[in-house]
């Protein structure tokens, strides 16, 4: 899908009346909160709140969309990890009891899914107190101990976070002599430090801090679309990739030892902020090259 594939018309009102009767009886209001690589709404419905998303998606002649099956095991995976008490956003199946809804418009094939909203704010990348960090370390802690039992982890590719690293090199231009050397750098403590502290696993894969919603209680993580297997030292990074200028490393240190303790309290991993700033210099090579 390019940014905004459909006409504010079909957008705000043709697909509303379309696809949200698939989940919802009662709509009482909607907004729409993203409308670029896919389109996601707010739905007041049935007395609750939800976030239907709609996302675009190639079909071959046999009906198989590689996208769609994805999805069906990506929302398997977060309700496994609802039912096991992680605090993530739970799917929410269709009245056919479907977690992931067909539909075709204008010839375009479409995939939805609808999960629950779950209550508090987004934790802002200018957040500066270690409660909320410690808090977000927890609730990451709790995703990785529930994904260990997930059934079905062997569906997922278990070199494919090492083979994209291999991808990235080979598109660094060759005459990139700065960007071919930090490559080779982060590389070499690649290979030196593997396998990294706390091992292997199903990870939530994009653990960005605005991933995180925070009540002042306790904290709970959306969007749990794309778990790839990896190290969990990797999730355990992305918390703290954001670029923000204004923040000293003191308190980049601070935030990441409340993260830390919060995530050591509920799951031991003997990680240090050193491994940290690496993973977070090959993640900031990797979006550059990307």
């Amino acid at each position: 899908m390019a940014n905004k594939p459909f006409s504010d018309e079909v957008t705000f009102s043709t697909l509303p009346k379309e696809i949200f009767p698939l989940w919802f009886s009662d709509v009482s209001d909607f907004e729409v909160v993203k409308n670029h690589s896919r389109i996601v709404y707010r739905v007041q419905a049935d007395g609750a709140c939800y976030y239907l998303k709609i996302a675009s998606e190639s079909k071959a002649e046999d009906g198989w969309s590689p996208n769609k099956e994805k999805l069906v095991l990506s929302s398997d995976f977060a309700r496994h990890l609802s039912d096991m008490g992680a605090p993530v956003a739970r799917p929410v199946a269709s009245k056919r009891n479907r977690y992931v809804e067909e539909h075709t418009f204008s010839n375009v094939y479409l995939v939805i899914q609808v999960t629950a909203e779950v209550s508090g704010t987004t934790v802002s990348e200018a957040c500066r107190d270690s409660a909320v960090y410690q808090r977000c370390g927890i609730a990451l802690a709790k995703l990785h101990s529930a994904a260990e039992s997930f059934s079905q982890i062997s569906k997922y590719e278990e070199d494919a976070w090492e083979n994209y690293w291999v991808e990235t090199g080979k598109k660094i231009p060759d005459n990139n002599q700065t960007l071919l050397s930090e490559y080779k750098i982060i590389d070499a403590w690649l290979q030196a430090s593997c396998p990294l502290p706390g091992g292997k696993g199903l990870t939530h894969g994009d653990t960005n801090i605005l991933n995180f919603i925070d009540n002042k209680d306790c904290v709970s993580i959306i969007d749990v679309d794309n778990p790839e297997f990896t190290w969990f030292a990797v999730d355990i990074s992305h918390p703290f990739r954001h670029r923000n200028e204004g923040i000293s490393h003191e308190e980049r240190y601070d935030l990441w030892s409340a993260f830390q303790y919060g995530y050591c309290s509920c799951r031991s991993i003997d990680l240090d902020y050193e491994t940290i700033t690496w993973l977070l210099r090959l993640w900031s090579l990797d979006s550059y090259v990307m």
